[in-house]
C-alpha cells in the first residue's frame, strides 16, 4: 500500500477505495498525534476493569518476568488478557477489582517494572530486533546489546539533567530493519560485529524518518558523538521540544522529506 500511495498519491487511492467500497468516504477529520509510547502503570476504564502496562525490555519475556506472568495467568484463570504492544511492551488488561491487589503483589514480588517514573527516557523507548544469535541475517548484535548501550548513554543524559526526557532509540542487526530504526530519533543499523550506521532526526511521534548521520561507528564513537549533542539539547532546547526536532533545528542533519530518499549518504 505504501508504494501505491507513493506512486499515485492519496486522491487516487481514495478513488480506488470508494469504487470498491461502493460509497463516498467522509472528509478526513482533524487529528493530532501527541505520543506513541506505551501506557505504563495502573489505569481504570469506564467499565470498571483495571489495566497495567509493564516494561518488558526489548520484548524478551524471561527470568523473573516469565515466572511472574505465568503466576498472574494462573491467578486470573481466564479473566482478562495479555496484550503485546507495538513497542515491545506488555499490557495486562481486563483485571477486575477483586484481582488487582494480587496482580500488583506479584509484579512487586518479582520486581517487574510498571512504575517507570525514574526508569529513564531512553530505556522506556528502546526497541531492537532479535539479531544474533537468533537471526542468520544479522551482521551485528541488537537485542542483547542495546540495553548495555542505553545504560551507558543514560549516564550521559543523567549528567546533563535529561535522563527522564523521552527519546526513542532503536537498533537492528541488519538493513532489513525489523526493529524499525528509521523511525527512531536515534537509530542504529548493524554493519559488522560491534559496528553500526547511526541515524538521527526522526520525530518522536513517528511522522518523519531519520537521516544517516555517521557510518560504521563503534560504541566509543557513538558515545563520543552523542555526548555533545545531548549537552546542547539540555542547554538549548525549546519548551517541549523533542530530541529529533532539536537535531533538525540545529542542523545536525537535514529533515528526511520522503521515504524514497532514506537510503542516501550522510545528510549533514
Amino acid at each position: 500500500m505504501k508504494y501505491t500511495l507513493e506512486d499515485y498519491g492519496v486522491d487516487f487511492f481514495r478513488e480506488q477505495v470508494e469504487e470498491r467500497f461502493g460509497k463516498k468516504l467522509e472528509k478526513a477529520r482533524p487529528y493530532k498525534f501527541e505520543y506513541r509510547g506505551d501506557l505504563f502503570g495502573w489505569h481504570q476504564t469506564e467499565d470498571g476493569f483495571w489495566h497495567c502496562g509493564v516494561l518488558v525490555p526489548i520484548g524478551r519475556v524471561k527470568n523473573n518476568s516469565r515466572v511472574c506472568l505465568a503466576e498472574i495467568s494462573k491467578e486470573l484463570k481466564g479473566i482478562g488478557c495479555f496484550r503485546m504492544t507495538c513497542n515491545q511492551g506488555l499490557l495486562i488488561s481486563g483485571i477486575p477489582d477483586s484481582k488487582k491487589e494480587v496482580v500488583q503483589h506479584l509484579l512487586d514480588f518479582h520486581k517487574v517494572p510498571y512504575d517507570l517514573s525514574s526508569t529513564g527516557g531512553l530505556r522506556r523507548n528502546m526497541i531492537a530486533c532479535v539479531a544474533m544469535p537468533t537471526c542468520p541475517l544479522a551482521f551485528a548484535e541488537a537485542e542483547r546489546y542495546l540495553p548495555t548501550l542505553v545504560e551507558k548513554l543514560q549516564v550521559v543524559t543523567d549528567r546533563f539533567g535529561i535522563k527522564e526526557q523521552d527519546i526513542s532509540i532503536r537498533m537492528t542487526g541488519c538493513p532489513n530493519s525489523c526493529g524499525r530504526p528509521s523511525m527512531a530519533e536515534i537509530g542504529f543499523i548493524g554493519k559488522a560485529p560491534g559496528t553500526y550506521n547511526m541515524y538521527l532526526g526522526a520525530d518522536f511521534i513517528g511522522e518523519r524518518l531519520n537521516t544517516l548521520y555517521a557510518e560504521s561507528v563503534t560504541e566509543d564513537q557513538i558515545i563520543e558523538m552523542l555526548t555533545p549533542i545531548f549537552e546542547q539539547f539540555s542547554n538549548h532546547r525549546e519548551k517541549k521540544e523533542n530530541f529529533g526536532d532539536f537535531v533538525i533545528r540545529k542542523g545536525y542533519v537535514k529533515p528526511m522529506v520522503a521515504g524514497r530518499l532514506w537510503w542516501t549518504l550522510p545528510n549533514v
